[in-house]
């Protein structure tokens, strides 16, 4: 039996370790199982429920702040951009505090530079839409 609980469903996605839970409250959070070693993180937040943007950039800084992660690939999902009134890429950046800290959609070479990848994409899980192309930026730095 797998080490948690009050969750929906983990995510395994195959031949990376990445390993993540998907809580009842939206935001993806990390399981780090000893003996693992984590390859990229995929956080997750509800980009509608403005009022736990704190809350969210709390557990964020967390986990940026944890050092067994200082090099792991970040990639920041904003989920429910179909609902009228979500927050948009730039206010979602703002309140989880990553405006001037993200490194750039495209194809970044940080091979040389100790600069952990860190995205923002906004998506919509239910109209599958946006989390296709974190998932592609983020297996760049996925050795």
């Amino acid at each position: 039996m797998l080490p948690f609980s009050h969750f929906d469903f983990v995510i395994i996605v195959a031949c990376y370790m990445l390993w993540a839970v998907w809580s009842l409250s939206e935001y993806l959070v990390l399981c780090v199982f000893p003996g693992f070693q984590v390859d990229a993180v995929v956080y997750l937040v509800d980009a509608y429920d403005k009022e736990r943007f704190a809350e969210s950039k709390k557990e964020l800084d967390a986990l940026l702040s944890d050092e067994s992660l200082a090099n792991v690939p970040f990639l920041i999902l904003g989920n429910k951009i179909d609902i009228p009134y979500a927050a948009s890429e730039d206010e979602l950046r703002y309140h989880l505090g990553l405006t001037n800290f993200t490194t750039g959609k495209g194809k970044v070479n940080l091979v040389d530079s100790n600069v952990r990848p860190l995205e923002v994409f906004m998506c919509s899980i239910v109209r599958k839409m946006g989390y296709g192309d974190g998932f592609k930026w983020m297996s760049q730095y996925i050795n």
